[in-house]
């Protein structure tokens, strides 16, 4: 231990080392969009809803025979008949006590 130097003095830094904020977020922002343009294109592949009476006709050779158009909510409000809401106990409009009440005695 005896022939220990010092070659030049400690200096601490300004900058810290990690975490690079910066760049983890543009890392982010550009998997994020990565993912997010994957998770698209896999629900469209996956959607196997008819969206045009081409593809029914062209594609699987079967013939339309009626098709069922998109109401709006006032169409589908109209065509709904509401029922008057009926209490289901009926309220007993005389003075007397009903009649199980009245009858009812203990030997």
């Amino acid at each position: 231990m005896d022939k220990i130097s010092i070659i030049s003095n400690a200096e601490a830094s300004t900058s810290p080392v990690s975490p690079n904020n910066k760049l983890n977020l543009a890392i982010g922002l550009v998997l994020g969009v990565l993912v997010g343009i994957g998770i698209a294109f896999l629900l469209e592949l996956l959607d196997r809803t008819v969206k045009d009476n081409k593809f029914v006709t062209e594609t699987l050779g079967f013939t339309i025979l009626g098709t069922v158009p998109q109401m709006s909510a006032k169409e589908i409000n109209a065509t709904i008949q509401k029922k008057p809401v009926t209490p289901m106990i009926k309220k007993n409009t005389s003075d007397k006590a009903p009649e199980s009440r009245r009858s009812r005695t203990r030997v």
